[in-house]
């Protein structure tokens, strides 16, 4: 202990220095003896390879879309009839057709007319058998409007997306499978237009859930920016 005296004060300190060397020697001692759990470690030990440890497929992970585009029987505008077929109007007839549609009404025509791929024969089979706004089923695989909505009964026949089911049973047999064999299920996003009625995205809500596919999302579909 240090002591300082002054008239009339007096100021003790303590003399830190040997709690200081202490403190030093005894983190030089951890320092030097302690052991790593590391080197208990031994390096001839080999995990085996897992087959299943594989980065996830973005592939896998995509969600299946399906689209419900709203039948517009405007479309039938887009064609000309010449010797008993529907062949496409000139870019000057469209030009027209545009400036007296307005363009929200004519991109929406445009979109089907893009989907059928000009087909004028598919476009007024399409328009026999559908009612403005009933939905046409559209997704990645089966890009073609006829192929999963062939528009055989007309409401209220309860079996309309009966082709989407068969589609979906399908497409659920083809999902792999984990490792306890259960099916590893995908997300399904229906995105609609504008034009459909709201029972058909309930419709097909309900045929998903039919057939397994329960995780459900929903979107809109935009009109494209021109």
């Amino acid at each position: 202990m240090s002591s300082a005296s002054g008239p009339g004060n007096d100021v003790v300190e303590p003399n830190l220095t040997p709690l200081l060397d202490l403190v030093m020697q005894l983190l030089m001692f951890f320092i030097i003896c302690v052991r790593f759990v590391t080197d208990q470690v031994k390096q001839e030990i080999q995990v085996p390879v897992n087959q299943e440890a594989r980065p996830a497929s973005k592939v896998a992970d995509q969600p299946i879309v399906l689209n419900l585009l709203g039948w517009d029987a405007t479309v039938k505008q887009f064609f000309n009839q010449a010797s008993g077929r529907w062949v496409p109007k000139s870019d000057r007839e469209l030009a027209e057709l545009r400036a007296t549609l307005g363009d929200a009404r004519f991109f929406r025509a445009e979109r089907l007319f893009n989907l059928f791929k000009g087909d004028g024969n598919q476009v007024m089979l399409a328009d026999a058998n559908f009612k403005p706004g009933e939905a046409l089923v559209v997704t990645l695989t089966e890009p073609n409007p006829m192929t999963l909505r062939k528009g055989g009964g007309r409401r209220p026949n309860p079996d309309k997306f009966m082709d989407v089911a068969n589609w979906l049973r399908v497409t659920w047999q083809d999902l792999p499978s984990d490792s306890s064999g259960k099916k590893i299920e995908k997300r399904v996003r229906i995105r609609a237009d504008r034009d459909v009625e709201y029972q058909d995205v309930y419709q097909v809500a309900e045929v998903c859930r039919r057939n397994k596919f329960n995780n459900l999302y929903y979107g809109v579909m935009l009109p494209a920016a021109k």
